[in-house]
Formats: C-alpha cells, structure tokens, sequence
C-alpha cells in the first residue's frame, strides 16, 4: 500500500525522487546518504548549507511577488490575444 501526502495526493514514484535528488546533489543543494533498513534500501535527504540559502532566497522571491500582486496599484499582466 503506497502512503499519501497530507494534502490526499499520492508520493512520487520513488525513483523519480531519485532521479531529483541525485540531480539537486550534483547541483549541490542537498546531501544524499543511502542505506538500508532491515533489507529494504532508503534513502535520506538532507538539505546542504547551499540548498538552504537557495530555498530562503526562493522563498523570499515568492513572498515578493504575493506582495505586488496585493498591492491595488500593482500592474497587471496584459491578457494575451489568441
């Protein structure tokens, strides 16, 4: 039985994970430790000093944006024509 996220949708497929993770170590944003419990394989990741200021300075973007977009003299996107 495959576990579900708190918001009800289903995890990843876990070597999709794999793949991200190994693509987010190479980048150096996380550290990735591989093991076993019991004789299942896991895999534990961690985010790296690099990883945790690239996350706050995402966050921060995100944040800044939600602001504009609350202010009323924001300027709003034009509507693409079609």
């Amino acid at each position: 039985m495959r576990r579900r996220i708190a918001d009800g949708r289903k995890p990843h497929h876990p070597r999709a994970l794999g793949a991200s993770g190994q693509v987010l170590s190479d980048g150096g944003y996380v550290e990735v430790r591989k093991g076993y419990v019991g004789k299942r394989p896991r895999t534990w990741i961690n985010l790296s000093p690099t990883g945790r200021a690239a996350l706050s300075a995402h966050i921060a973007a995100l944040q800044e944006i939600a602001t504009r977009v609350g202010r009323p003299d924001s300027t709003p996107v034009p509507e693409q024509s079609g």
